[in-house]
């Protein structure tokens, strides 16, 4: 029977998935029972309770999931709640690896708690071995809107003779969920070396005695975040890690308790040796671990809310994320008649920014325009973006120099090294270290000088800024120059924010390396694609709004050989869309849906933003569909997303996501913004077949590779019509 294909429909939705909102958590609490040596702390969704035994063994005694009432630690199976690595003694001397856990043997030295003013818990306990003449201080920390206990560790040597530190876990706990065979779920970074899989979901079942180990940060090839839940689809546990140097995550499936799983997350072995004087400590980097229910979307649901309300800086404007262009697309070879042409061009195209990337400076390290290219410079080209109504970025690789670039010449003891020998580069670089307190003096000096004389608005770093030098003088000791670098580059990004409070910073190392809970405060948002392929852009926002908001989510859109329709509504989806092709070799249909796309982006911006991402498909690939819903509940407005590989079927039916079974939506393709395949397709209804599932919408695309947008409206009851049957 033919379908009817419509312009503005009403379905009543029945039975829809959706992630209930969290509970109106108010306030966080603290306590220490002195006589059991027990701490609790915990808010209204989550509680931690921790205690150190008569034995001296520290462990965790309770991790509530209040929501569901389900305790994650089992007495039988006690969690020894932190994990550090130390050898006695220093260098070719150091005596054998010697590992201690809470479940070891500690002595109370000292116990803080209170109620910060913002309504933080905090908890601080001090435990010694006396034996090994070491301290090490345990912190917590409770929001008070979030299922989610923050920990970090100090490791100190009280002791008389040097100690060398080679781990240290941000949190180690064993957790048994509902089920005998846990699901572990995490994401891909992106990286060079695995490009296709960047952003991909992963999953893998802990069946007994199984383990599953990945690798985060800038040599990593996951991000740093993860999910596990137990048999059930709905409750489970999350957590990430505050650092993007290179990290561990762990999860071993107990061979003998079905359900235990045994996780850390720290340090990556091999990458980390610091040697404690006596009186010295060394501070390992934070994580958190907390509780979702919904099903992996509840995770991003969760995770999401997190970053906003305690990682994310605020908004740069209300109308971010914002639409741009970026001269990548012609390479290094640019001049600034080219330049001022692209600026007038993209503020024709509806552009926001305009960014100019690498080609600008004279060579790596030397941040000065190039000599007969950008004589007149770079301020002049700022100053022609402002008048056409953009934000000016600009490209800069702070943390590499050229071998020939006068800072190279002028300290080449800048220069980071493993035994001697330079570290190298992108592009024929050697990487600086910048745990080097002059050189990061001077990466500021020349950040600041750049973002002040060039009236920079946007600042987009690329390239190595984490170093695993060895180099002993440079600040750092030989065997923590990673984390020292790592350290430097948040010092660095902290002065240039803390001095230029308007600019807006953008992650770009490796297209998307660093995706981490450290890298985020720093950042405005972060670049996820180095291909700047419509594909892999919509595997980014697939993958990554597990973790953050989609405003972290950006895209750059290159000439890919795609239609254009399809490749520039593949960038709407997530964070900052930039254009970055040839604008000046573009036919006119090709400039037509350019600005097409812009002008649609701004419309779906809000709801992008301030809405839930669904993903109504699998994650996209280069056959078959892949479908994506935004939904702004407060707004009553959502957006999908769908588009159609190079095989496949003409017509695929979705089901929407996050609304309540009451709900009725419109459907419309919005007559406000131009006709055409960008905003087309052929949409009709699919009526439930029974009551228990939900009215779908059927979308159809005739052409391979193509996409359609259409946008829905809560009504009100008195509105909602019988569905349309097929």
């Amino acid at each position: 029977m033919p379908r009817q294909g419509i312009r503005a429909a009403a379905v009543l939705v029945v039975g829809l998935l959706f992630s209930p909102p969290l509970s109106g958590a108010s306030s966080a609490y603290v306590s220490w029972d002195a006589k059991t040596r027990t701490a609790k702390i915990g808010n209204p969704l989550v509680e931690r309770a921790v205690s150190l035994g008569s034995a001296g063994h520290f462990q965790t005694d309770s991790f509530l999931q209040k929501a569901v009432g389900r305790d994650w630690v089992t007495s039988s199976a006690p969690s020894g709640e932190f994990r550090i690595a130390i050898r006695t003694g220093s260098g070719d001397g150091a005596g054998p690896e010697i590992v201690r856990t809470g479940l070891d043997v500690w002595q109370l030295d000292a116990e803080t708690h209170r109620v910060a003013a913002d309504g933080t818990a905090e908890l601080d306990l001090r435990l010694l071995d006396s034996a090994l003449g070491l301290v090490v201080t345990v912190h917590y920390r409770c929001f008070a809107d979030s299922p989610v206990i923050r920990s970090w560790l100090d490791v100190a040597n009280v002791g008389s003779d040097p100690v060398t530190v080679t781990a240290a876990d941000a949190f180690s706990l064993r957790v048994k969920g509902d089920g005998e065979t846990p699901v572990l779920f995490w994401v891909n970074n992106f990286s060079w070396s695995n490009a296709e899989d960047g952003f991909r979901t992963n999953r893998a079942n802990l069946t007994r005695g199984s383990r599953v180990t990945y690798r985060t940060g800038v040599y990593g090839t996951a991000a740093a975040w993860f999910a596990l839940r137990g048999t059930s689809a709905g409750d489970g546990l999350f957590g990430g890690w505050e650092w993007s140097g290179s990290g561990s995550f762990s999860f071993e499936a107990d061979s003998k308790t079905p359900g235990l799983v045994i996780l850390g997350v720290g340090l990556e072995a091999d990458s980390f040796s610091h040697v404690l004087r006596s009186g010295e400590s060394v501070t390992a980097p934070a994580g958190f671990v907390g509780f979702f229910s919904g099903g992996w979307d509840g995770a991003a649901l969760v995770s999401r809310r997190l970053v906003e309300n305690h990682y994310a800086p605020p908004l740069p404007d209300p109308t971010f994320p914002w639409v741009g262009f970026d001269t990548w697309g012609y390479g290094l070879w640019m001049d600034e008649g080219l330049v001022h042409d692209l600026i007038d061009r993209s503020a024709d195209l509806g552009s926001e920014t305009f960014t100019l990337d690498a080609g600008w400076a004279e060579r790596l390290g030397d941040w000065h325009p190039r000599a007969g290219l950008f004589d007149a410079g770079i301020a002049a080209l700022s100053s022609h973006a402002h008048e056409r109504g953009m934000r000016f970025g600009l490209w800069i690789a702070f943390g590499v120099a050229d071998p020939e670039s006068e800072v190279v010449r002028a300290h080449p003891d800048w220069v980071a090294t493993i035994w001697d020998t330079p570290i190298p580069a992108d592009m024929g670089s050697v990487a600086l270290c910048l745990a080097n307190p002059e050189a990061k003096a001077w990466a500021i000096s020349e950040l600041d000088r750049i973002v002040t004389d060039y009236g920079v608005d946007w600042l987009l770093h690329d390239f190595g800024v984490i170093a695993p030098c060895s180099h002993p003088g440079h600040g750092h000791q030989t065997g923590d120059g990673e984390w020292a670098t790592t350290a430097a580059y948040y010092e660095i990004l902290d002065e240039i924010r803390r001095r230029h409070p308007k600019l807006v910073v953008e992650n770009c190392w490796n297209g998307g390396s660093l995706f981490d809970f450290g890298m985020l405060p720093r950042h405005d948002t972060s670049n996820t694609n180095d291909t700047n392929a419509a594909l892999m852009s919509r595997q980014a926002a697939y993958g990554a709004t597990y973790l953050f908001p989609p405003r972290y989510v950006g895209k750059y859109i290159a000439d890919d050989g795609t239609p254009a329709d399809y490749r520039f509504t593949s960038g709407i989806l997530g964070g900052p869309l930039f254009l970055m092709g040839r604008p000046t070799e573009w036919d006119a249909a090709t400039t037509e849906a350019a600005v097409h796309a812009v002008e649609l982006f701004k419309k779906v911006r809000p709801v992008m933003r301030d809405g839930i991402l669904y993903r109504l498909t699998g994650p996209p690939s280069s056959a078959g569909w892949d479908a994506f819903m935004s939904y702004d509940a407060a707004e009553k407005e959502g957006y999908l997303f769908a588009f159609r590989g190079n095989s496949g079927a003409s017509a695929i039916t979705l089901l929407p996501q996050g609304l309540s079974a009451a709900d009725t939506f419109r459907l419309f393709v919005d007559p406000s913004l131009p006709e055409g395949p960008l905003v087309g397709g052929e949409v009709w209804m699919v009526a439930p077949a029974d009551d228990s599932t939900g009215s779908g919408i059927r979308v159809r695309i005739p052409n391979r590779l193509g996409a359609a947008v259409i946008r829905f409206s809560i009504t009100t009851a008195r509105e909602r019509p019988k569905p349309i049957e097929p």
